[in-house]
């Protein structure tokens, strides 16, 4: 298993998940090594759907396009993905928690 994926901060996964505040400490201490070292890459930003206090942090962006472009972007991260980690399947687990609401 092969894990990686997209975040609007650049935080590496160790210090998202300790800002996250959501494993007890003796399990961030463990996963924290491990962790640290994955980089998210850079996500898209739509103002309109992710929640307001997110603004701030919004500082991993891919460059702003239309949507085609932007799916594509992301199309293309995948592929590169798979590529040089010479994978034959994909997941893509979607596990956002700052959208914005909405009725």
């Amino acid at each position: 298993i092969v894990i990686g994926g997209w975040d609007i901060n650049r935080a590496n996964i160790g210090e998202a998940m300790e800002r996250a505040c959501v494993f007890d400490y003796a399990l961030q201490e463990k996963l924290k090594p491990k962790l640290s070292k994955l980089k998210p890459l850079p996500s898209i930003y739509y103002p309109d759907f992710i929640a307001a206090n997110q603004e701030d942090r919004a500082n991993n962006l891919i460059p702003k396009g239309t949507k085609q472009q932007d799916l594509e972007h992301l199309r293309n991260d995948i592929r590169t993905f798979k590529r040089n980690n010479n994978l034959e399947k994909v997941i893509v687990l979607w596990t956002a928690n700052t959208e914005r609401y909405t009725d």
